[in-house]
């Protein structure tokens, strides 16, 4: 038998001030009032929110994802020595599942925003993954203002880093960030105005276990034949869900008039440069537009190696 105590939280939010002033008495040296239980009550309660273990700032002025942080030289500056001490690469022990947490603001001239994004890594003595461990879903919403346009992808009705592009032919390709085992939750072609002669059923192309596109297919229901477009003035919309290695836990972006972060990306990812192959953070701007990042990250604790002694 065995016991691991990581933290002891029992009556971390009750009667607080007597157990200030009695970690006070007895860090001062006084006849102590309670116990060195009072202090480790008073620092676990939750809401001392717990500092980050790193924080960042970035300048992006394109589309293209740019590395903000990296576990093989978590400060950047070489793995040199700052003050006598080192920052060396960061390791992931194998058999342990360690959560990250990354939480930035970004902005420009007129609008900010935040994104806050989780992740699971799966440890390694050479190459930790990310796990897909996260259900989420994504939206990819478009409009068609004639039947003699194309689709224009509705950037505030669509989660970032999704595309549409199309023919004219009722062929619509999606892309999303890549899931396992995708499946279409929602197809819809709808027409906002009354058109009784065009009538539409949606095709989806079957899903691979592994991807990140679908093609949409619009068949008149009548004939069937596959349509010239979308009918007049309408909406095409499609949720695909999976599981994911990186979970939004928050997203407050806007679209205003002019440059805007609505379709910016804060995503964890592996970088296979380094042996071991190292944990990276990297955000993404948008094009034709300088956006500022500030950012914290958190690495999660591991579960204790006392959790896996065996007899």
């Amino acid at each position: 038998m065995s016991n691991s105590i990581v933290q002891n939280q029992r009556g971390a939010t009750t009667n607080a001030l007597r157990k200030w002033k009695a970690a006070q008495a007895f860090a001062g040296g006084a006849t102590p009032v309670g116990s060195s239980k009072e202090i480790g009550e008073v620092f676990s309660n939750p809401l001392l929110a717990r500092l980050p273990d790193y924080t960042f700032n970035a300048l992006t002025d394109d589309a293209v994802a740019f590395t903000v942080w990296d576990s093989n030289d978590p400060l950047n500056n070489s793995n040199a020595s700052v003050n006598g001490e080192a920052s060396p690469a960061l390791s992931f022990p194998a058999n342990t599942r360690t959560r990250v947490q990354a939480l930035a603001l970004v902005a420009n001239d007129d609008t900010i925003g935040m994104i806050g994004v989780e992740a699971l890594i799966v440890g390694s003595a050479t190459a930790p993954t990310l796990a897909a461990a996260f259900k989420v879903e994504y939206t990819i919403r478009g409009t068609y203002a004639t039947t003699s346009t194309v689709a224009t992808r509705t950037v505030a009705s669509s989660d970032a880093g999704t595309t549409m592009t199309h023919s004219t032919t009722g062929d619509v390709d999606v892309t999303y960030p890549s899931l396992t085992g995708p499946v279409a939750k929602h197809v819809s072609w709808a027409p906002i105005v009354a058109n009784p002669a065009v009538t539409a059923r949606l095709i989806v192309t079957p899903f691979s276990v592994a991807t990140a596109a679908a093609k949409l297919l619009a068949f008149d229901t009548d004939t069937p034949t596959l349509q010239s477009n979308g009918p007049d003035a309408s909406v095409i919309t499609m949720v695909v869900g999976g599981l994911s290695t990186n979970r939004e836990f928050v997203r407050n972006t806007q679209t205003q008039a002019g440059p805007d972060v609505a379709d910016t990306m804060l995503l964890f990812g592996i970088n296979a440069t380094p042996t071991p192959d190292s944990l990276i953070l990297q955000v993404t701007g948008i094009t034709s537009a300088e956006l500022r990042w500030t950012g914290m990250i958190w690495l999660g604790e591991r579960v204790p190696v006392d959790f896996r002694t065996q007899v």
